[in-house]
């Protein structure tokens, strides 16, 4: 069995940020993240299998995890992730489906 990195290395917008295995608690707020920014209806979100509610759940998987485990991205935006329009969220987005979210599926 491969060993589990403990942590991964994404470039945003010419800068690298290093996220490490979240604690148990850090595990628990993206998890409780999620259902909040989903008004609670993640779960449903997941049964909905349209292209628009996959997006979105690509979306707030991503705030959840960068908010969560490396709030430096976020910070670094100068703008709140709320406000970034779709357009301006895909290259923030590319990077977390490539790299961090096969990562956090490994040990998630």
């Amino acid at each position: 069995m491969t060993a589990i990195a403990r942590d991964v290395l994404i470039e945003v917008y010419d800068k690298k940020y290093n996220l490490k295995l979240p604690t148990n608690r850090q595990l628990i707020n993206i998890e409780a993240m999620k259902s909040r920014l989903s008004l609670g209806m993640y779960d449903q979100m997941i049964l909905g299998k349209t292209y628009g509610a996959q997006n979105a759940l690509n979306m707030i998987d991503m705030i959840c995890y960068l908010s969560v485990l490396c709030p430096d991205v976020l910070k670094d935006l100068k703008v709140d992730i709320d406000d970034l329009n779709v357009i301006d969220s895909m290259a923030l987005l590319k990077v977390y489906i490539e790299k961090v979210e096969p990562w956090g599926n490994v040990w998630h």
